[in-house]
């Protein structure tokens, strides 16, 4: 492969590898305040809005469960007009934390909170589309609007998502908010589809809910049960994941280059000892000896200090785990089941930020996937053989130095554009580095010549 060609796969996995983190961290950024330590209850299927929850069931619920924040709302369609303007919208009556569950962006005003609730406010809080295409401003704090055909006043205005995924997850209507008991009263009726539930860690698994829910008198089979720590988890681990294969690679030619060490430093020994007697031995190599000790002991440091960056806590969902591993049928299962949610289409009832959320997770799977196979040939098939490409250990050195370091900046700079956080810490970027270095330039026997050690090139040494 010509060096431009492995340029770009280094490009790619770096890309990659940095928008595993980025997509992570923004998922956690749309969840709010409260991140991904949350659980969601959601209504599957509009043909089962009947067996939707009630007021009643969120307050059993409420009291069972005892979470730590709490919201609850209910999805509808209606016309949010004013004067002669009138334009249609998901009307989304909200009971709870839910700012705190959701990162709204509040534009102008204030969001709802539980006090507008509790006194039954008519109130509302427009995003910048609707209140852009009803009034032509959003400076419309104080206004009155109706929905429902109910007078409701306006508090507030929510900006939309600037991000790449924001932009591409396009709103099929523009949203208004209202307290959920005054959705009750103006509208008539309405069904709570979807729990947002925050507890201490620990107090909370998806088995005490669906206990609780079955309680209330529903169906568990009805409700998508969400636990987003544990979604959370795999997602921050796909990064690193891509650096500990890395790390481990890099360690394991580390321990190469100790092994050709000592071969080196043996075969010293063995052919002085062949002249000589070891009393003498010792006092002609051990000049030879501390020198190989301590590069030994440095590169010993070294795969230490890289054990400590990459090691991590794995996770694997423990319903994507065969109870009998040799089972052939058990795990085509669990992959046949992970595919069918990585692919599944059920949006019922999922407000936008959940939308977002939902395209960011999948998307962020595939691009992992695409930086684990770029990873792979870059370390087992085109860096074996890059040192082909160059002239001198100088030249490759510079070469894979410029690389990297243009494709950590071209990345920092895409994703920024894409309206994506990025993080990448000093440590793992000197980490890959070395990595790249070590494999390429440094690997096994190339690191270390004859003289590295000492070994006898003429019979004078003695």
């Amino acid at each position: 492969m010509k060096k431009q060609g492995s340029y770009a796969i280094i490009f790619a996995f770096i890309f990659c590898m940095i928008l595993t983190r980025s997509i992570y961290l923004k998922s956690q950024d749309v969840h709010g305040s409260v991140g991904y330590d949350c659980f969601t209850i959601r209504l599957k299927g509009d043909s089962l809005i009947e067996n939707a929850f009630d007021v009643s069931d969120i307050e059993e619920l409420e009291r069972t469960l005892n979470p730590e924040l709490m919201t609850c709302y209910a999805l509808d369609k209606g016309q949010v007009a004013w004067e002669k303007s009138r334009k249609e919208a998901v009307i989304c009556g909200i009971k709870g934390d839910f700012n705190e569950f959701y990162n709204m962006r509040v534009k102008r005003g204030s969001f709802l909170n539980e006090i507008d609730y509790d006194n039954e406010s008519y109130v509302a809080v427009l995003d910048e589309e609707l209140a852009a295409s009803i009034f032509g401003s959003d400076d419309i704090i104080g206004l009155d609007v109706k929905i429902f055909d109910k007078k409701f006043k306006v508090i507030g205005i929510t900006g939309n998502d600037t991000s790449i995924a924001g932009r591409l997850i396009e709103k099929d209507l523009t949203y208004a908010y209202i307290p959920l008991n005054t959705m009750d009263d103006a509208n008539g009726s309405y069904s709570i589809a979807n729990i947002e539930l925050k507890a201490e860690k620990g107090s909370l698994d998806r088995s005490v809910i669906e206990d609780k829910i079955t309680l209330t008198g529903r169906n568990t089979d009805d409700f998508y049960i969400e636990d987003w720590n544990s979604i959370g988890i795999i997602s921050r681990q796909r990064f690193d994941i891509l650096l500990f294969i890395t790390g481990i690679y890099l360690i394991w030619n580390l321990l190469l280059v100790i092994y050709d060490i000592s071969g080196k430093f043996i075969a010293l020994i063995k052919s002085y000892l062949k002249e000589n007697y070891f009393s003498d031995v010792i006092k002609i190599i051990w000049v030879k000896f501390l020198i190989a000790f301590g590069k030994t002991a440095g590169i010993l440091t070294a795969i230490i200090f890289i054990w400590k960056e990459i090691s991590f806590d794995l996770y694997i969902l423990p319903e994507r785990f065969p109870e009998d591993p040799t089972s052939i049928s058990e795990i085509l299962g669990i992959g046949k089941k992970a595919l069918m949610e990585t692919i599944r289409t059920d949006y019922s009832y999922m407000h936008h930020n959940n939308l977002i959320i939902s395209f960011l997770n999948k998307q962020g799977s595939m691009i992992f996937l695409v930086a684990l196979i770029c990873e792979i040939y870059i370390l087992f098939f085109m860096l074996k053989n890059i040192r082909a490409h160059y002239g001198s250990m100088l030249e490759a050195v510079k070469g894979l130095g410029l690389c990297y370091a243009v494709s950590i900046l071209l990345s920092y700079l895409i994703i920024y554009s894409m309206g994506l956080p990025v993080e990448l810490s000093i440590k793992s970027m000197i980490l890959l580095w070395a990595g790249f270095f070590t494999i390429a330039v440094v690997k096994g026997s190339k690191f270390v010549e004859s003289e590295s050690v000492g070994v006898k090139n003429e019979q004078g040494c003695a």
